[in-house]
């Protein structure tokens, strides 16, 4: 009986870690065998969202908890999360703009051979360790790297002035960084985020 709820208890806080949500993999890991994973997934104790990826029945949930899945979904043999969010997820993420992004954007390594879920965009790109935080246990480009990355997709011109605006107004980038990132960028996506500095 100790280790059986020595088991929940663990499950639980992993859950916890991750937005309520785990992978059969993990849960094995535990300690959980197919026969128990089955009874809890049969009495509704635990919500299957997608192939081996459960939620904990009462957890609270968020609109955004969802991503916490595709980050396990994107775990290699290694239980080693592949997916980064990105783009117009990252800034609602962030908090930066009022987008409401209709896909799930997922920043994926090149190799990256797994089928997206529907209404789940990858983009395949190299991230750099400094480019990449995590929060609540789902990792997402940083604020920075997030803006650089808006201002080469179809954001609005309106949306990416308010992320930039709102991002340098809180201190989560500076000018001085913006502008020297922009550098890097193609000339159209240069002249984008220019203009949402205020600058030419």
């Amino acid at each position: 009986m100790h280790n059986r709820l020595e088991r929940q208890q663990e499950l639980f806080e992993l859950a916890d870690s991750q937005r309520g949500y785990f992978s059969a993999a993990q849960a094995s890991k535990i300690g959980f065998l197919d026969r128990v994973q089955h009874y809890h997934k049969t009495v509704g104790n635990w919500l299957e969202v997608m192939r081996g990826i459960y939620r904990l029945a009462r957890y609270p949930s968020e609109p955004t908890d969802y991503y916490a899945a595709l980050s396990l979904w994107s775990h290699n043999r290694a239980g080693l999360a592949q997916a980064v969010i990105g783009f117009e997820s990252a800034l609602l993420l962030h908090h930066l703009s009022d987008v409401l992004p209709s896909q799930t954007h997922l920043i994926v390594p090149k190799g990256f051979r797994k089928k997206p879920p529907v209404n789940v965009k990858l983009h395949t790109a190299t991230l750099e360790k400094l480019e990449i935080q995590t929060q609540q246990g789902v990792q997402i480009t940083t604020s920075l790297r997030t803006l650089l990355d808006v201002a080469g997709s179809t954001l609005s011109p309106e949306h990416l002035e308010q992320a930039v605006q709102q991002a340098l107004s809180r201190g989560m980038v500076t000018q001085d960084k913006l502008k020297t990132a922009i550098q890097s960028l193609p000339e159209k996506s240069q002249q984008r985020l220019k203009k949402a500095l205020g600058t030419k």
